[in-house]
């Protein structure tokens, strides 16, 4: 129970912490492109410059943008801090453990040509052919606003 109380502190202070990062890098390339695409994916009326504002003046705003602490590891932090016996297990790379499905523990390396190689190679591909690059994301963005000025 102790371990559940101390992680959901350390949780509320790194959301606590990740909104004043969010509004300490109000100014940063990122932060833009976040607010472009939600303004997008909401076809808002507001401008970039109005999204930021709402950002410095509002928790709730400045929370939807900021990094999730539950997808920070908090929990695996907080085991090591508590040094209580446990050691996280390298995820990949030659000492990494991996399981398979009935729960047997596999030592294999991963192997040379993985899921994550082809996805950049995919977007390498689609990069050279006009697909969904930041080049052409931009270019994209640039057109669907132009279709939705003239509805």
């Amino acid at each position: 129970m102790l371990y559940k109380l101390k992680l959901e502190k350390i949780r509320k202070e790194k959301a606590k912490e990740n909104i004043k990062l969010i509004r300490k890098e109000i100014e940063s390339k990122d932060l833009d492109i976040k607010i472009e695409n939600f303004i997008d994916a909401y076809s808002l009326k507001n401008s970039k410059e109005d999204i930021k504002k709402q950002i410095i003046n509002n928790d709730i705003i400045a929370a939807h943008f900021a990094k999730d602490p539950s997808k920070q590891n908090l929990g695996e932090k907080l085991i090591e801090e508590l040094d209580i016996g446990f050691k996280k297990l390298p995820s990949n790379g030659k000492y990494s453990v991996r399981f398979d499905d009935e729960g047997n523990i596999k030592r294999e390396n991963r192997p040379e040509y993985t899921k994550t190689d082809q996805n950049i190679q995919k977007q390498q591909i689609m990069n050279k052919e006009g697909g969904i690059g930041p080049k052409n994301i931009q270019k994209r963005r640039e057109e669907h606003r132009i279709i939705n000025m003239q509805m």
